[in-house]
């Protein structure tokens, strides 16, 4: 089944709601992103920055979506976001059954404001949701159709705690502070846009949107494509060591998911295989914001990528990280295979010789 949207068209569909939110930009690439790679996405700013209004829109695009959007706080408990257990069950046969009807292990796309507000106990229940799309109890296994999260707060949650939530979260985005006399005055104008009617492009089905997702699967990653990030990340987190930043990049559960990402952005620009210069997308990752310490992580992933993918690269360079890539896929499927093959094939670059 093809989707009736294409991915270039999903993206502009998105990327459009600019028009009516000021200086959102960044975390409308982001959400793009995040939808069509099945992750989840952080704002946080504080009260009457645009936050409510950026879930809002973006849940107006979607025709048949099954949304859930609950305000959280600190009397938020678990049986509020997933549902109540089965009474009935559980003093007849003492099983720990749920109704999920209606919650998030039932929704399609969850938005939850105020995140952080409901404490670091009830998000930690909330991390096999996340992440592995399953919720468990000790008599059952409910498998979860949520397909992203968007989850908004007023500050973002401090502590070793919530370091197990935040790597469920790969795009994390500060919302603007509109303190500037043409800020408050495009803010005032978009005010009046979102009156005018329904905005132009809504009305993407959300089966399209899953559709794309499993597209998005299938773009093609070279094994030199992979060998050159993972040169950038290395080089990445020594700059950011050294400068003292914090690397969001460096856990690897967030490496592994910049894949998705990378198949995702090659097929917003209609290509099959994911191409060496899509790497520099990858800024798209990196939180985004007003603070410093964003900007100067933005600058050094740039700055990285630019050395081993220069623009005026030439295409025999990439033809000599193709070799590379192709010399560690074999000498890792080596290692890991109990069969030894019986030769290792490696095109020498600038040569015929084999």
């Amino acid at each position: 089944m093809e989707a009736r949207t294409s991915a270039r068209d999903f993206f502009e569909a998105i990327y459009g709601l600019r028009t009516f939110l000021v200086e959102y930009d960044e975390a409308l690439i982001q959400a793009a992103l995040a939808l069509l790679t099945r992750n989840h996405m952080f704002l946080v700013g504080p009260t009457g920055q645009g936050k409510s209004t950026f879930l809002t829109l973006l849940s107006e695009i979607f025709d048949g979506a099954a949304i859930f959007r609950p305000q959280l706080s600190a009397f938020t408990i678990p049986d509020h976001l997933i549902g109540p257990p089965i009474p009935s069950v559980y003093r007849r046969e003492g099983k720990q059954l749920y109704y999920i009807d209606g919650g998030i292990c039932d929704a399609q796309l969850a938005l939850l404001e105020e995140f952080p507000d409901a404490g670091v106990a009830l998000a930690r229940a909330l991390n096999t949701i996340l992440l592995e799309r399953r919720f468990v109890t000790k008599d059952a296994i409910y498998n979860v159709r949520l397909h992203s999260a968007i989850m908004t707060g007023n500050h973002v949650p401090q502590g070793q705690a919530w370091e197990a939530v935040r790597a469920r979260q790969l795009f994390f985005f500060e919302a603007p502070r509109l303190r500037s006399i043409s800020g408050r005055f495009n803010a005032m104008e978009t005010t009046d846009f979102r009156k005018s009617g329904k905005y132009a492009n809504a009305g993407i089905l959300w089966s399209d949107v899953e559709i794309l997702a499993k597209e998005v699967d299938k773009v093609r990653i070279s094994p030199g494509i992979m060998l050159v990030l993972a040169w950038c990340l290395n080089r990445f987190e020594e700059r950011c060591t050294s400068k003292s930043i914090p690397g969001h990049l460096m856990n690897t559960r967030s490496q592994n998911n910049l894949l998705p990402v990378l198949r995702a952005v090659a097929l917003i620009k209609g290509h099959k295989d994911v191409q060496y210069e899509h790497i520099r997308s990858l800024e798209h990752v990196l939180p985004a914001g007003d603070n410093p310490e964003f900007a100067d992580a933005r600058r050094i992933w740039h700055d990285v990528v630019e050395v081993a993918v220069p623009h005026q690269a030439h295409l025999q360079e990439y033809r000599s990280y193709d070799q590379l890539g192709a010399l560690m896929d074999q000498l890792h499927k080596l290692k890991v295979s109990q069969k030894r093959p019986s030769e290792l094939i490696f095109e020498l670059p600038y040569t015929a010789v084999k």
